[in-house]
């Protein structure tokens, strides 16, 4: 039940800071609000989670968490779940979490019931964004745009996910991509 005016409504990691490289195992980030990254911010940071949860926590952009320019956490056994993104006009959303120009790994990963006001209710990629994804289900996600399950913008400067025995299935898109766009 954290808040933050800005970035990182529980955690704020950025290069330099002392928690670049952090490594959180059993953590619960729920019911957190920011601006961006409702439980978690990564900037230029390279943290691993373990067994790690994302849950009920709100942003305007990247309702679970948010990795930003550089950002390569590392995501093992983690769930993002019921988290909302709330700015419909910036067209970034991203409900459980988004990947701007960052490239996150996830090993077997759970992002459902996820919503975002615009783009990806369940994960947004923008601007040169390469997540890997490796044994992850995406599903019951919502977006009030593009991308149910996950968003890649098509400005995307070359970015693009990597899917590897992912599940994609039940999320909506009031426009278009109910899975994928």
């Amino acid at each position: 039940n954290n808040t933050s005016a800005a970035n990182g409504g529980a955690l704020f990691g950025q290069a330099g800071a002392g928690s670049s490289n952090s490594v959180l195992t059993n953590v619960v980030f729920r019911n957190n609000t920011g601006v961006q990254g409702g439980g978690m911010y990564n900037n230029a940071t390279s943290p691993t989670l373990n067994r790690v949860t994302f849950e009920g926590n709100t942003a305007g952009r990247g309702g679970g968490l948010y990795n930003y320019l550089g950002a390569t956490p590392t995501l093992n056994d983690v769930k993002i779940v019921d988290n909302t993104a709330t700015d419909a006009a910036s067209g970034y959303g991203g409900g459980g979490m988004i990947n701007h120009s960052a490239s996150p790994v996830l090993n077997r990963v759970l992002i459902s019931g996820n919503s975002a006001a615009s783009e990806g209710g369940g994960m947004s990629n923008r601007d040169n964004a390469h997540p890997t994804l490796n044994n992850v289900v995406v599903s019951g996600n919502r977006s009030n745009r593009n991308g149910g399950g996950v968003y890649t913008t098509a400005s995307n400067s070359g970015g693009s996910p990597t899917y590897t025995n992912v599940t994609i299935a039940g999320n909506y898109a009031a426009i278009s991509g109910g899975g994928v766009y």
